[in-house]
């Protein structure tokens, strides 16, 4: 481990926040595509974000425990929580970002959205993302 990890992991922590959300969200870019044109006409809107929600939780677990290991953060709570606060702020705001500027939104009808059965699954969804750095183990 370098010198700057041990001294001062929070740089890192944010780094590894930052690279998961960004990750995350261009899957689940890809993902809300095929959500929208694929399963939202056959399935409806709530059973479509739970059949997704599972496939991104599976890749969040996975594409968490890369970041965690190539920022090398260890075990230790404050740079977990400095990741997971990270990466949770970081994909909300890509959200709100790309519902605003490609869908016309509001921020509160984004908010709203949380309000309903589907945005409420899918918040829960991204709550469960956000907590995946406190609870993912280092992968050697």
């Amino acid at each position: 481990m370098s010198k700057a990890v041990t001294n001062n992991p929070i740089p890192h922590a944010l780094t590894a926040g930052v690279l998961y959300a960004v990750g995350m969200f261009a899957i689940g870019f890809i993902m809300g595509g095929v959500r929208l044109f694929l399963l939202l006409p056959v399935f409806g809107e709530l059973v479509a974000v739970a059949i997704e929600l599972p496939i991104m939780l599976g890749l969040s677990w996975l594409l968490c425990g890369r970041a965690i290991q190539r920022q090398g953060l260890t075990r230790d709570i404050g740079p977990r929580v400095a990741m997971a606060i990270t990466a949770f702020g970081t994909l909300i705001l890509l959200d709100f970002m790309l519902g605003m500027l490609l869908f016309g939104n509001t921020a509160m009808e984004l908010v709203a959205r949380w309000g309903t059965p589907a945005g409420a699954l899918g918040l829960a969804g991204q709550l469960v993302f956000g907590l995946f750095p406190l609870v993912r183990l280092r992968t050697r």
